[in-house]
């Protein structure tokens, strides 16, 4: 946009690119911290804040997909715009999918550009797991019961112990 007196025009404009136009209407801090601890499945909330222009806004349309192309997308929700999160279930497998891409909508199309986050498979495993059974009465259990902590731990809380 070029401003212009009765002398001349303005020889250094202002202007806003087509792809920041468009990033107007994008969800905003995109997060998914996986809370499912197993290997190759996903589980916990995903959540954004609102767009900074909703303009015709009127639903959030969020997949799974191969990529921020929308690769192979597989729809999870067609949320209204009041709502700023998506639960996924413990034990979702994460197959081949790579990001989360959440679509702005209005009643005529859906925006062809996505927010987009990385998936993370938050997976922590114990390793090494070995028991010494002390108790010399049989049918009967008694010592200790070992391992190694997982690599990853941050978002491990406890350690629950079975007898199957």
């Amino acid at each position: 946009v070029y401003t212009k007196s009765a002398l001349t025009e303005q020889t250094t404009p202002d202007f806003l690119s087509f792809a920041d136009a468009a990033k107007a209407f994008m969800v905003n801090d995109l997060d998914f911290p996986d809370q499912d601890l197993d290997a190759s499945e996903l589980g916990g909330t995903i959540t954004w804040t609102i767009p900074k222009t909703i303009g015709f806004i009127i639903s959030y349309n969020v997949y799974f997909a191969n990529d921020i192309n929308q690769t192979n997308e597989s729809m999870l929700a067609n949320l209204s715009i009041d709502v700023f999160s998506w639960f996924i279930p413990p034990d979702t497998p994460i197959g081949e999918y790579s990001v989360v891409n959440i679509h702005t909508a209005s009643v005529l199309v859906e925006m062809r550009t996505p927010a987009s986050i990385d998936l993370f498979d938050a997976a922590s495993t114990v390793a090494g797991l070995s028991f010494v059974d002390k108790d010399l009465d049989a049918a009967e259990l008694g010592g200790g019961v070992w391992w190694r902590e997982p690599e990853y731990m941050e978002r491990v809380i406890a350690y629950r112990v079975y007898l199957a």
